[in-house]
């Protein structure tokens, strides 16, 4: 029964995550045309901006990249091969997380703060350690997915189980980012005035569910 248990609580916790990783990029695509979830477009962009000498566009594509590298490294760095306190940092962070979306929003930061906020929150989630059916899993971006999928489903192809149940769980995380995007691009067209109080709110629940049912071991 722990076990069962434990497996609820980890699918959900990380599919809300990277549910809330999807609305979040797509909402940072929507304000100024940048994915702040993951960076690989970010590294080449910067290095274009650079080159045709626009240094200002380089300094904020490299301040997302730094700041979501500490949000990662103060994650791991408190985080990893820790027992006692992980539930309460594991809820605390994103309650953080959201409080400064909250703040930002009613403080009208300007945009390239807001997405720097978002950035170092990424990287926090992101460099959370999470280790599920066997997988290291990650929540904010899903190119490394898209490899991981297509190389499970071509092992399971050759009769394997196990790589099946893998190919599946990656395709259900794949599809929980696009939907998570989908409700990004909703409420930004809908609700625009409201978008990042309502996505720092659902960070803010996240932090209440996992202080709530967070299992001694993960």
């Amino acid at each position: 029964m722990h076990y069962q248990n434990r497996k609820v609580f980890t699918t959900t916790w990380i599919s809300i995550q990277t549910f809330l990783a999807g609305a979040i990029n797509v909402y940072a695509v929507f304000m100024l045309e940048k994915t702040i979830s993951h960076h690989t477009g970010s590294i080449s962009k910067a290095a274009i901006a650079l080159a045709n000498g626009n240094w200002l566009l380089a300094f904020h594509l490299v301040s997302y990249l730094l700041l979501f590298f500490v949000g990662a490294f103060f994650s791991g760095l408190t985080t990893y091969k820790r027992n006692r306190g992980v539930r309460l940092l594991h809820s605390v962070y994103p309650i953080l997380f959201g409080s400064m979306i909250i703040v930002g929003a009613f403080m009208k930061f300007h945009l390239e703060d807001l997405l720097r906020i978002m950035a170092f929150g990424m990287g926090l989630q992101n460099g959370t350690y999470i280790r599920f059916n066997n997988m290291q899993i990650r929540t904010t971006h899903m190119t490394g997915y898209l490899t991981d999928a297509a190389v499970s489903y071509g092992k399971a192809l050759r009769g394997s189980v196990e790589e099946r149940k893998k190919a599946l769980f990656i395709s259900y995380s794949i599809l929980m980012f696009f939907v998570g995007g989908l409700f990004g691009a909703w409420i930004q067209i809908s609700h625009q005035t409201w978008a990042l109080y309502i996505i720092g709110t659902l960070y803010l629940l996240v932090g209440i569910l996992v202080f709530l049912f967070h299992p001694k071991s993960i």
